[in-house]
């Protein structure tokens, strides 16, 4: 692993700044006094700055290239940011915040992707492992936060601006890679293949609609327990350690899917992985609902078959069809969808669940729909396949 440890350091450090910071901002909206509804619309803000600004860091990341030093800026934003947010103490005043931060925070995780995913294949490292050190760093984190915070969650925000700031340093290891490719390189190319792409925006098939639909399903699923977790063990009467023991239960989980993940990707294609995602997603949000501590950690043991194959599935199938010169916007529409639409009608619907019918009876409905959402985007494949096979192609291009 010589010269590669670099891109360990950066996945991460990505994921200690998340641990700091996103479990336990929902019990610390509701310290200082926030509704239901209103954990829900703040929740949705980070998703909504996903829809809105974060595609328009892609772009530039893409045009001009400089993919390394955009993440540098980012973090250097999202440093800031978090130390103005750690003085809101209204709904108005933590929306601004949340807003400020979220425009800096939404793009981390694509454009790093996007830069580390390029240079693993370059090095010939499998991203598997990569993504692994991820997880176990977030493990250790969230764990070491949740026993750290008791009931002083200011020290959240003062680490958190420490954790990007470290972040910013990891990165300065990384290379830029070119932008775009131009358009007369591109017609050297040639070849009946390249006249098609010639013709697409983003993606070399069609069956990515499928793929983002499941996408969506499942971050409808685990943004309502994302938002709503936290807040609904602290009305059972736990604390912030039971917090971040479950969440370090969680991100444990994904280390054997991760050291299995390159087999299974042999033996499975991606429309045989999310539906099993989907099916699981579903019955962890059920076990939740029980309230019994032992089936919610039961629950937390499923992060890994659920949420790490749909992300690491999705992340390598858009690398593989992504046009040239683009796989940031590629990254980026895989973000726009979990991180953005996903989770933005996670946390409002799901706002609106909780308040009226209480977050148990939330997890229930939210289990139902994203098995509806799977059952689309089955069709929707099964369609598209035929499709195809009645245009005489495998695949379909696509403009997105």
């Amino acid at each position: 692993m010589k010269g590669k440890w670099n891109l360990f350091a950066v996945n991460g450090m990505y994921w200690v700044t998340t641990a700091v910071f996103q479990p336990f901002i929902g019990a610390y909206y509701t310290s200082i006094g926030m509704s239901e509804s209103q954990v829900g619309i703040l929740a949705a803000v980070i998703p909504l700055s996903s829809l809105l600004i974060q595609p328009v860091w892609a772009y530039i990341s893409d045009r001009t290239g400089k993919r390394r030093t955009v993440i540098m800026l980012l973090c250097i934003g999202c440093a800031g940011s978090i130390l103005l947010f750690s003085r809101a103490g209204t709904f108005v005043q933590c929306l601004a915040g949340i807003l400020l931060y979220a425009s800096f925070f939404s793009a981390l995780l694509p454009l790093s992707d996007a830069l580390v995913v390029r240079a693993a294949k370059l090095a010939h490292a499998d991203f598997s492992y990569i993504r692994m050190c991820g997880t176990i760093t977030y493990a250790v984190t969230v764990i070491l936060i949740g026993r750290l915070v008791k009931d002083h969650y200011s020290v959240i925000f003062k680490i958190s601006c420490a954790s990007f700031l470290l972040f910013l340093l990891c990165c300065t290891t990384l290379k830029d890679e070119p932008g775009r490719i131009s358009e007369p390189a591109r017609e050297k190319a040639g070849g009946a293949k390249e006249q098609i792409r010639r013709k697409q925006e983003l993606f070399d098939s069609r069956q990515i609609i499928a793929v983002l639909l499941f996408v969506f399903a499942m971050h409808v699923g685990l943004n309502y327990h994302g938002t709503f977790f936290s807040v609904y063990l602290i009305s059972l009467g736990f604390d912030n350690g039971t917090i971040g023991i479950m969440n370090c239960i969680s991100a444990l989980s994904e280390v054997p899917v991760l050291l299995l993940m390159s087999r299974i990707q042999k033996r499975f294609s991606i429309m045989q992985l999310l539906p099993m995602t989907i099916l699981l997603c579903a019955l962890r949000l059920l076990l939740v609902s029980g309230g019994n501590i032992y089936l919610m950690t039961l629950a937390q043991l499923l992060q890994g078959p659920t949420y790490m194959i749909c992300y690491f599935s999705c992340v390598m199938y858009i690398s593989e069809h992504v046009l040239a010169g683009r796989i940031s916007q590629g990254q980026s529409l895989l973000a726009l969808v979990q991180s953005g639409i996903g989770c933005i009608f996670g946390s409002l619907a799901g706002g609106m669940l909780a308040e009226n019918f209480g977050i148990r009876a939330g997890f229930r409905v939210v289990s139902v729909m994203i098995l509806a959402l799977g059952a689309a985007a089955m069709w929707l494949d099964r369609y598209l396949q035929k499709q195809n096979k009645k245009g005489g192609t495998v695949d379909g291009s696509i403009s997105v």
